[in-house]
């Protein structure tokens, strides 16, 4: 009966290993099938961002979800006049689940000590593209 109770610490590194490699390529491959099939229109129906509602102007991940729809259909012009930052991001999307599957020691070993710093500068980096965006009038002004 021990055998059916085991923990987490129980469980060898090497299989919980395993078992994260696969998870970021899956991830990015679901994100993928359902932008790829998703339909295409400016108008993608009812506002959802708080944001966008409180203020009618656009967030900094406002256009994120057709960017990314855009990128997966290989229309990177398209995506990067979306939302640049979702570009970025997609781009990482698939370096970090490339790494992760191809070394994943390494790769976790790399987002436990950078996380943080990778997280902050992504999100200064979106903030910093939003007010160029705004600045050009790419996007509506939040007033």
């Amino acid at each position: 009966m021990r055998h059916l109770l085991l923990s987490r610490a129980d469980v060898p590194v090497t299989h919980r290993v395993r078992a994260h490699r696969a998870f970021p390529s899956v991830a990015l491959a679901g994100v993928c099938v359902v932008a790829a099939l998703s339909p295409v229109g400016e108008d993608d129906g009812q506002v959802l961002c708080p944001f966008r509602l409180a203020t009618g102007g656009w967030c900094p991940g406002c256009g994120g979800t057709r960017a990314v729809r855009s990128f997966v259909r290989a229309d990177v012009a398209a995506a990067v006049t979306l939302n640049p930052w979702a570009v970025l991001v997609m781009a990482q999307a698939v370096v970090i689940a490339g790494w992760v599957a191809a070394a994943p020691d390494a790769a976790m070993t790399f987002w436990n000590r950078w996380s943080q710093q990778f997280l902050i500068g992504n999100i200064v980096l979106a903030l910093a593209i939003w007010g160029v965006r705004l600045s050009t009038g790419a996007i509506p002004l939040p007033f």
